[in-house]
């Protein structure tokens, strides 16, 4: 079981989840280009499907991002 992140930045945290979730059924690739200029690399270095939606990520990995 994942243990929970506690640490994350709070005002960039809000902007990846409103860019994630502002179009449903696209890749997080595509939705986070916009918060992030070179957003699959970061996935990866996450060890984070960049194939995956919005609803595919767990809470710890958006604060793991949050962080980046």
């Amino acid at each position: 079981r994942e243990k929970p992140i506690h640490a994350y930045n709070e005002d960039r945290l809000e902007k990846i989840l409103k860019a994630a979730f502002s179009h449903r059924r696209k890749m997080i690739r595509t939705t986070l280009n916009s918060v992030f200029s070179n957003i699959e690399d970061i996935l990866l270095q996450l060890n984070i499907d960049p194939t995956s939606r919005a609803e595919d990520l767990s809470p710890t990995e958006y604060c793991k991002l949050s962080l980046v």
